[in-house]
């Protein structure tokens, strides 16, 4: 029977052990790079920015920055909220470099963008994240890139000058290779095609976004709004019930639909909508100023005129609220308080016709002929199409006696027909050409029998 050798060898295992011993002691020595990550960032909530950057200093001196992507991260967040712009992009590109288009990155990278606009340097970054990802990591990464490419539009639009700010803007949207996938930037697209008057683009490019988001109320009011603006009530109306169909309490979509029965003469209901909103929104000058509109609609001048100075009193340099109480003062008769708002309003917004256009009848009641004229004139001026202005100009060349330069003027309204919204509320073209064609007849009537009196013009056809 054979024996074992248990015999130990003492050298052997005091090597062993004094190896174990050395690592041990490597692994205590050894400090994980995210070990501050939780100090820093309590740092930081707590508004204690001297102490984090001090802190982040020590991390990045004893860790390679490659390790160190969230201290780079928030040192550029502490940049960005001090109002470092450059640095905070510095900060954030050294993250970026570690993770190339991680999505945390990227959200942050996108507020600084708004902030920070070096176009070139933007380009080039977006091309260089877009090439260097490969093609399974490009469904993770395209929200981000969409992401960039909206912040960088909008960064641009907010920059440059008009118009030269639509143009560039809607270049870098055009140049993201995911337009049609984010409602965003749909939506956005919708506003620039808005102002370079492409409503009918525009209004496609919101159904597209509403069709990606059927329950964002903001995408379907913007809708609204638009068309609104081409004056189609119908869809309009119809539209913003939609929102509220969402969310019967979205302010907007309320204010919206009761502006349109306003126009359309339904004071009662219109009321009504605006009372539902006012309990909360007592401050907002627009509902105040419409329901002060109401009122006047209604014929109870004291009580718009009440609504009215509250809205003056909440937005003092509002012209459309000063122009409407200069209607109310003339409702009233009293036409040098009726003048003191109507040239507070042109004071606010002197490129406006129809501001002139109530200037130079409240001037005509206070028999300032004169003053009266030269504001009809600029009227004109300012807007050559504004049918008003020219009909009531030859009123009051009728009124001076001179009916002849009245006929002409009308003469000229008939001769370019007129191109008018056919609301309900409004006369429409037609109905206005027979008016201007009976007003004529009568002065050139006039002119024929020299010396006969002025007829009188029904408060209808004033």
């Amino acid at each position: 029977m054979s024996t074992t050798d248990l015999t130990i060898h003492p050298a052997e295992d005091e090597s062993e052990t004094r190896r174990l011993f050395e690592i041990k002691q490597k692994f205590t020595r050894y400090k994980p790079p995210d070990r501050l990550n939780p100090t820093i960032y309590r740092l930081f909530i707590q508004q204690k920015f001297s102490q984090c950057k001090q802190k982040i200093k020590e991390i990045l001196d004893d860790t390679p920055e490659m390790l160190c992507e969230y201290p780079l991260l928030l040192r550029g967040q502490l940049a960005r909220e001090e109002g470092e712009i450059c640095e905070s992009v510095e900060w954030i590109s050294k993250a970026l470099n570690t993770i190339l288009a991680h999505p945390r990155f990227c959200s942050k990278w996108e507020k600084v963008i708004t902030c920070w606009v070096n176009t070139n340097e933007q380009l080039n970054y977006l091309n260089l994240l877009w090439k260097h990802n490969k093609r399974e990591m490009r469904k993770k990464v395209v929200g981000c890139l969409i992401g960039l490419f909206y912040w960088q539009s909008l960064a641009v639009y907010h920059v440059y000058k008009s118009p030269e700010r639509v143009k560039k803007s809607q270049d870098v949207m055009l140049a993201c290779p995911k337009i049609n996938s984010s409602a965003d930037m749909l939506m956005f697209l919708a506003k620039i095609l808005d102002e370079q008057n492409e409503t009918g683009a525009a209004v496609e490019a919101y159904k597209r976004s509403i069709e990606m988001e059927p329950e964002n109320v903001d995408l379907i009011h913007s809708l609204g709004m638009l068309y609104l603006k081409m004056e189609d009530q119908s869809n309009a109306f119809t539209t913003f019930g939609k929102a509220l169909s969402y969310d019967a309490n979205y302010v907007p979509s309320v204010l919206a639909i009761a502006s349109i029965l306003q126009m359309n003469n339904d004071w009662d209901v219109a009321l009504s909508k605006y009372k539902i909103v006012a309990a909360d929104f007592d401050h907002s000058c627009a509902i105040w100023n419409n329901i002060g509109m109401c009122f006047f609609g209604k014929s109870k001048l004291i009580a718009a005129l009440s609504c009215l100075h509250r809205a003056n009193y909440l937005c003092p340099l509002d012209w459309k609220v000063l122009i409407n109480m200069a209607l109310v003062y003339c409702a009233l008769r009293q036409f040098a308080s009726a003048y003191h708002f109507a040239a507070a309003a042109y004071a606010v917004n002197s490129n406006n016709a129809s501001i002139l256009c109530v200037m130079s009848l409240i001037l005509t009641e206070l028999q300032d002929f004169r003053n009266a004229y030269a504001a009809y004139k600029k009227a004109i001026k300012l807007e050559p199409k504004l049918w008003i202005a020219r009909y009531n100009l030859a009123i009051f060349e009728s009124r001076r006696s001179n009916y002849k330069e009245a006929v002409s003027i009308l003469r000229e309204l008939e001769n370019e027909g007129l191109n008018y919204g056919e609301n309900k509320n409004r006369l429409n073209s037609e109905e206005l050409n027979q008016l201007i064609e009976k007003v004529r007849r009568r002065f050139e009537a006039i002119v024929a029998i020299e010396g006969s009196a002025v007829p009188e013009i029904k408060e209808e056809e004033k």
